[in-house]
């Protein structure tokens, strides 16, 4: 599989395959190679008795792709759907089997980054993504009735007749 591979055996000629192909060999060992473009190619040696039928059944694997993360600033995290991987800047290119993989970076101090890519048997992508800083914290909210230390203004809020407690956010 796929049906388009081509077989050959003990380095005799491409054959085309199918599920049935039947070849008659003599006993002993022998070498049985399938490929296709975008496949990586599968070498397979059996070991035949004498009367005894064999079958054997060959699945070709795609080609993987390969994957580079840079990020700004180097020093990410790379997770690769869901697990990690390796710090960016990837040093090597990361063998993906084709098809959509998540790709993240996360990265203390940093907003985390998440992208989906497809990758596609036999190519190289190089992704370079960027983590922006994360947002300064929000400064307390505080009841106004509460000791405050003094802000440069006088001017306070006060509503005892109010059922609910007045808030100023410090800052």
């Amino acid at each position: 599989e796929p049906p388009s591979a081509q077989v050959s055996i003990d380095g005799r000629g491409s054959l085309a395959s199918s599920a049935t192909e039947s070849y008659l060999l003599a006993p002993g060992d022998h070498t049985i190679e399938a490929s296709l473009a975008g496949y990586r190619t599968l070498t397979r040696s059996v070991r035949l008795a004498a009367g005894i039928q064999t079958s054997e059944h060959l699945v070709l694997e795609p080609e993987p792709g390969t994957l580079i993360v840079h990020s700004d600033p180097a020093g990410a995290m790379l997770l690769i759907d869901g697990q990690e991987k390796a710090t960016t800047p990837t040093a090597v290119a990361i063998e993906l089997a084709p098809g959509r993989h998540s790709i993240a970076l996360r990265m203390n101090g940093r907003i985390p980054v998440e992208q989906s890519v497809e990758v596609r048997s036999g190519e190289q992508q190089i992704l370079q993504l960027t983590l922006l800083p994360l947002p300064p914290p929000l400064p307390p909210l505080v009841p106004m009735n509460a000791p405050l230390a003094r802000l440069g203004s006088d001017a306070v809020w006060d509503a005892p007749e109010s059922r609910t407690t007045p808030w100023k956010i410090l800052g």
